[in-house]
């Protein structure tokens, strides 16, 4: 098929490819291994690539956009591909929100409530 037109390590042949890679994470997520999916989404996340900057050189691509993929192979290892060209992102959004933050069974719904101790320190006085 077309994967044989990818050299070696570049997109689904060898090299990370990301939309795979959200759907690893959330099947993770839905068997209730929730620390190896926030391990693949840190992986994924394109700010963990590029923290310095000899990561964000090697990586080449946008560092806030999801790339579709990642090379894994020879002088370019670590080096982004397709940014802004990939569903990728739409899910790794959808992952993100719908796992809870820690180890347990997976959630179908998200409580982005800020911590008590955030939301009184937030609350504003009645008018």
């Amino acid at each position: 098929g077309y994967i044989r037109g990818y050299v070696p390590g570049v997109r689904e042949n060898g090299g990370q490819y990301t939309h795979g890679a959200v759907w690893a994470a959330m099947a993770f997520a839905e068997l209730g291994e929730n620390e190896r999916a926030w391990e693949l989404l840190r992986m994924i996340n394109p700010i963990n690539h590029a923290r310095s900057i000899e990561g964000a050189a090697i990586y080449k691509v946008e560092p806030y956009v999801v790339a579709a993929d990642v090379y894994a192979l020879g002088q370019h290892i670590g080096r982004g591909g397709w940014s802004w060209y990939t569903g990728s992102g739409g899910g790794v959004e959808r992952a993100i929100v719908r796992m809870p933050p820690g180890p347990g069974p997976p959630s179908r719904q998200a409580d982005l409530s800020p911590p008590p101790a955030r939301a009184a320190a937030a609350a504003l006085p009645p008018p």
